[in-house]
Order: structure tokens, then sequence, then C-alpha cells
């Protein structure tokens, strides 16, 4: 298991990155959004993190039962399977040349 220093430093890191992230979506949902509308899509937004928070958290513990690390091994193959899928979705979009 890791030391306490190196989970201390991965706190720090992690809330660093989701301090910037949090409002760089949010601002994206608002942008993306007309203006009668801003208020239903950040609405949904919020619900949509609610309910992330909510169903990872419980089947994170579920996996931490039968193994305390393979929370982190599914985590990690669902975040690499999704940057797997979003660049091969956006490919052209995020790497155009001008």
């Amino acid at each position: 298991y890791p030391s306490e220093l190196w989970l201390l430093l991965f706190i720090v890191l992690f809330s660093f990155f989701a301090a910037f992230l949090n409002p760089t979506i949010t601002t994206l949902v608002s942008n993306s959004a007309t203006s009668d509308m801003q208020g239903e899509a950040l609405g949904i937004l919020g619900s949509i993190n609610t309910a992330a928070y909510a169903i990872s958290a419980s089947v994170a513990g579920f996996f931490v039962g039968i193994n305390p690390s393979l929370s982190m091994w599914i985590g990690g193959m669902v975040m690499f399977i999704s940057a797997i899928l979003l660049l091969s979705v956006y490919r052209e979009k995020l790497f155009k040349m001008p």
C-alpha cells in the first residue's frame, strides 16, 4: 500500500487539477446553451455531477470490499478507454492542421 506521503501528494495534485476542471466544464456548458436555456443546462450538469459522485463512490466501495486495489485498476481502465473514445471521436477537431 502507498505511504501517507504519496496519498497526500495525490490528494494535493488531484485537488489542484479538479479546481481547473470544474469551472472549465461549467463554462463550456454555459457557453454552448442559449441564454434562456443556461439555467436548465447548468441544473442538468449539477444533477449529472451529483449522480456520478454517488454512483462512483458506491461502485468503488464495492470493489474495495473485494480487493483494495481493484477500484484503482478498474478506474484506470475506464479512464484509458474514455481517452481512446474521446480521441477517436474528436480526432479531427483536436488535431486539425492550420
